[in-house]
């Protein structure tokens, strides 16, 4: 997905060569996954082989739906990019209440995720076709070389990023259980962080759409004009900044309503975890933008590097605030991680882009 972004941005008339290519493409990587996870599925949990099948499959083609999205967004087509998402989003809510209200259960909504989802790529490849005249199937295995070497150092980094964003839960609840905390008062703390936490992962969607957006610009400027990517760069990461301080102030000051309006009055105990995330989150929009200026100049290497040393930084500042803190000290470990990576990200391409500048 990130790989076909930046191919056409910066070269908008190779849109119908990547998509062509990486159709096919996706079939073996998916095909590939299905038959693995699928056989895990039904050696280790028989008895929900059927929905994790069904889940499998979904997968697959919402792997298709980000293929045609890539090609929308590296096209800046950004307005029928949110058609195809909002469709799907809307598409699976209401498919999934329509089974549950049915009373399939899980199977149900696993069979409504595949229905919709098909429904939502058939949608996406007519709302592509606005873009490419013809949508086929190609086997350049030149292009397919020169995709895969792009996506595999930007796989690597998602995977360890996304890691990142889920150890502490882990390491909140593991640490707890180790230091002699009663169960049912670690599930309440975890819990509690895991609300939190909802929210503040809410509110950072908002950085993943500046990136939607300047990202492929990112990488159309790093091939034309060097200069402006200068400028874009350094307007989109203090922008951002701005912005994440902006909803850092209202975060810490709606915490207690916000809580207090989705969740019963006893969940009111992770305030403060959330306002110790939202004081994150300056770093994390500013994070988002940095990402898009690195894989505009090719640089995934630095992405892996720089998550990597922040998700040690981050278990190293779980394990150390969580016994004194609990939930708190796994928010504040959150952030730390977060200004780790942004100082390595943000020092890093300073030099990078200076140098290519002058």
């Amino acid at each position: 997905h990130q790989a076909s972004i930046r191919h056409i941005a910066r070269d908008r008339g190779t849109a119908r060569q990547v998509l062509a290519n990486t159709m096919p493409m996706k079939a073996l990587s998916g095909a590939g996954m299905f038959a693995a996870l699928g056989s895990i599925a039904i050696a280790w949990f028989p008895a929900a082989a059927a929905p994790s099948l069904l889940m499998l499959g979904s997968a697959v083609i919402r792997s298709y739906l980000l293929t045609v999205r890539g090609v929308l967004q590296g096209l800046e087509a950004f307005r029928h990019d949110a058609l195809v998402m909002f469709a799907d989003r809307a598409l699976m809510l209401i498919g999934g209440v329509v089974a549950l209200r049915l009373g399939y259960g899980v199977p149900g909504l696993a069979l409504s995720f595949v229905i919709t989802r098909a429904l939502a790529l058939g949608l996406a490849l007519l709302v592509t076709r606005v873009h490419v005249e013809r949508i086929h199937i190609a086997f350049d295995t030149a292009v397919w070389r020169d995709l895969r070497d792009q996506a595999v150092p930007l796989g690597a980094f998602l995977l360890v990023l996304t890691v990142y964003n889920y150890l502490d839960v882990l390491l909140l609840e593991r640490v707890l259980t180790s230091r002699g905390v009663r169960p049912e008062a670690v599930t309440w703390d975890v819990g509690v962080y895991t609300n939190a936490y909802k929210l503040y992962e809410a509110l950072t969607y908002a950085s993943g759409m500046l990136a939607a957006v300047l990202t492929p610009r990112f990488a159309a400027l790093w091939a034309t004009d060097r200069a402006a990517h200068r400028r874009l760069a350094l307007v989109g990461t203090a922008g951002a900044f701005a912005l994440g301080a902006i909803l850092a102030a209202i975060t810490w000051m709606a915490a207690p309503t916000a809580i207090g309006l989705l969740f019963p009055p006893d969940y009111l105990e992770g305030v403060r975890a959330l306002r110790w995330l939202g004081l994150g989150l300056p770093l994390v929009f500013a994070i988002w933008i940095l990402h898009g200026i690195a894989m505009s100049i090719f640089d995934a290497a630095l992405l892996v590097r720089a998550t990597l040393v922040s998700l040690v930084v981050n278990v190293a500042a779980n394990l150390w605030l969580i016994p004194a803190w609990h939930r708190d000290g796994a928010a504040a470990a959150t952030v730390l991680g977060e200004a780790v990576a942004f100082v390595l990200l943000a020092t890093t391409l300073a030099r990078q882009i200076g140098r290519a500048h002058v």
